[in-house]
């Protein structure tokens, strides 16, 4: 107890609430392991953040599911990149993990209720070339890629670092994405390399050290060593029909070649991956043309089968329409965009651009600090995090 108090001291507390798919879909069949969940979380996030004790506390709240709520003596910067953490693939595939949901009968119409829920949120059948890398070029013709295939090409190479992760659902969920087609314009256009584990990583990603051990003492093998010493010798003492298996389970991670890399190192961060779509958004706000980027938004937003990861669309199931901007919230709009928000000397001839990019922040549904990321973007202040985020809660306090 005295170690773990040392080697958790100066460390930052924090809490972070959040719910699960199963608790807000109502699916009295399947019956949520909590704590085991949080156990996961918790060890994940740590290893993401060494220098936080995190803790998990789940919640039935839906806003929950789409905004985290974090607390802790923490900056707004620090509390965006936690959000964006429980937003990665590591943390929203860990609801899709059937260890955690457990069915309350045992009789058939339960189970199946469990499992066309989960592949429904988590799973689609089109999704199996990128988990195996399989790829298709005998027709292949090079096309212009969208800033969102772009930053799914940057997500894979990160995510598919580790080849037992999923990929996240809100790609085809929200945006769409034909996963064999992008998936033949990356390795196509040379911007990607797929490569299949070797037999000893496979073994490493399967098996725990504690597996090894059991495996070595059934064998009647030394146990002592380090997790690769426990591969090697596993390997010695296993007849190829021990370890086809092992072979057969097809790995991959994806790399970056030096051409991907050129693309998607200028990526900068956006609220909703479409970079064409907030342009276009930002330049018809700051024409003055705010009627017509609030219908281009809300026919974006309509086209959600679930909502994004990457933007906080606040909007039901049952107000998925394309709606009119209301007279008022249009006055407030028209009242923003010249409204003077204090900014320093050297940056005041941008006040109009920095407002523009609040009001379509606040059409998309976003929180100030998504806001933040698309002035970062799109306008060159020279201020930090930090001191946009206080303008841009400023200029909130006029329309919200």
């Amino acid at each position: 107890m005295k170690i773990i108090n040392l080697f958790n001291k100066g460390k930052k507390s924090i809490t972070i609430k959040n719910t699960s798919w199963a608790l807000i879909s109502n699916i009295d069949a399947m019956e949520f392991q909590v704590d085991l969940y949080k156990q996961d979380f918790k060890e994940i996030m740590e290893n993401m953040f060494p220098q936080y004790n995190i803790e998990l506390d789940i919640v039935d709240d839906v806003d929950c599911f789409f905004y985290p709520k974090i607390k802790g003596n923490i900056t707004e910067t620090e509390k965006s990149e936690l959000i964006e953490a429980v937003y990665s693939d590591a943390l929203i595939t860990l609801h899709a993990n059937e260890k955690y949901y457990i069915s309350n009968t045992k009789d058939t119409e339960s189970n199946d209720i469990k499992d066309n829920n989960l592949k429904r949120h988590y799973h689609k059948d089109d999704s199996q070339c990128i988990i195996d890398g399989r790829y298709d070029l005998s027709n292949f013709k090079e096309r212009e890629l969208t800033s969102v295939e772009l930053y799914f090409l940057k997500y894979i190479a990160t995510i598919k670092s580790n080849p037992l992760k999923s990929i996240s659902g809100d790609w085809t969920h929200d945006y769409h994405l034909k996963y064999q087609d992008v998936l033949n314009q990356f390795v196509g256009q040379k911007l990607v390399e797929v490569e299949e584990l070797s037999l000893s990583e496979k073994i490493n990603l399967i098996h725990t050290v504690d597996d090894l051990k059991g495996i070595l003492k059934f064998k009647e093998l030394p146990v002592k060593g380090t997790k690769p010493t426990l591969i090697e010798r596993m390997i010695e003492n296993s007849d190829e029909n021990e370890l086809k298996d092992y072979r057969n389970q097809r790995y991959i991670r994806y790399k970056l070649t030096e051409k991907g890399m050129e693309l998607t190192t200028p990526l900068n961060p956006s609220i909703t991956r479409d970079m064409e779509l907030e342009d276009k958004s930002y330049h018809l706000v700051l024409n003055n043309e705010i009627d017509k980027a609030y219908k281009i938004i809300s026919s974006f937003k309509a086209q959600k089968d679930f909502p994004g990861l990457g933007i906080q669309i606040n909007i039901s199931g049952n107000e998925k329409a394309i709606i009119e901007l209301d007279d008022v919230k249009l006055f407030k709009y028209n009242k923003l965009i010249n409204i003077n928000l204090n900014l320093p000397e050297n940056i005041r001839d941008k006040q109009k651009n920095i407002n523009s990019c609040i009001i379509v922040g606040d059409m998309f549904g976003c929180k100030s600090f998504e806001i933040t990321k698309l002035i970062e973007r799109l306008i060159n202040t020279g201020l930090d995090d930090e001191q946009i985020n206080k303008y841009v809660d400023y200029g909130l306090s006029f329309i919200r």
